[in-house]
Parts: structure tokens; sequence; C-alpha cells
């Protein structure tokens, strides 16, 4: 079974400054180190990889942020390089050869609430997904991380 670990918005980030941003959680990295100790230990942080009909893409949303790039203070969103764009345009460039409506699946946030206020009611909490292709079927599934 291929399992792919993308980073996403906490995994390469420094805490928030809490006295100049209160109500930030989490901002960018500059060094570059958090994602050189993740492509060290976990591999490449982004990419694509095909099972039977379907291409399963990885998209790390905390890129190195490069010198020049302006973000808004106290308010970082995350950043998704140039690489990773060319490498999903040109991905899903090739999905629909015949003209019918792909089906998308998308995920995110599996390892931590997006807000304070995500309760076990309104979806916070760990999981996984566990994605079936079989022929033309393809069907996700959310599990609870217990």
């Amino acid at each position: 079974m291929p399992v792919f670990a993308a980073p996403g918005n906490h995994e390469l980030n420094l805490k928030a400054d809490s006295k100049s941003c209160p109500k930030a959680i989490d901002g960018p990295d500059p060094s570059g180190n958090l994602l050189r100790f993740w492509t060290t230990s976990m591999g490449q942080p982004f990419g694509v990889f095909r099972y039977g009909n379907s291409a399963f893409l990885a998209v790390n949303t905390d890129d190195v942020v490069p010198a020049g790039v302006k973000l808004p203070k106290c308010e970082y969103n995350g950043y998704v390089g140039p690489d990773q764009l060319a490498a999903l345009e040109a991905t899903l460039a090739g999905q629909d050869p015949a003209g019918t409506k792909p089906a998308y699946v998308i995920t995110g946030g599996a390892g931590a609430p997006l807000t304070r206020k995500a309760t076990l009611a309104t979806g916070g909490y760990h999981h996984y997904l566990v994605v079936r292709v079989e022929g033309a079927k393809v069907t996700a599934m959310v599990v609870k991380v217990e």
C-alpha cells in the first residue's frame, strides 16, 4: 500500500511572535532548516504518484518563502512555491483527455484543528484518509486516529 507523507500548515513553521502577532498561530521559517530536515528524514515534501486510473497529489503548503516575496504581517497562510505549482499544473493538464469530468478528493488539516473552535463534533480531530481505487470507482474514507 503506497503511503506518502506531506507536510501541512504546521510541520515546517516557526511559532509566531505572540507579542507582535497575538492572534497568529505560526509563521514561515525563512532559514529553510525545517524543510531541509523534513526532506532528509521523510523525503520529498510534495509530489505526484499514480495508482490505477488515479493521480494523487501531495502539496506542501509551507514551502520556503523566497527573499523578496512579501507576506502580510501576522497573516501567514502558507506558501506554495513555483516548482510545486509547475508540477501541479503539468499533472492536472493531462487529466481530462476524453472530456470527462474528473472527480477530486481534497483533504487537509489531518493533524490539527484548523481553528481554535474546532471540536470533535465539527470534524476537528486527528485523522488520515484511505483511498480505494477499483477500476473506475474511487472511494475515500476518513479514519479517526484513536
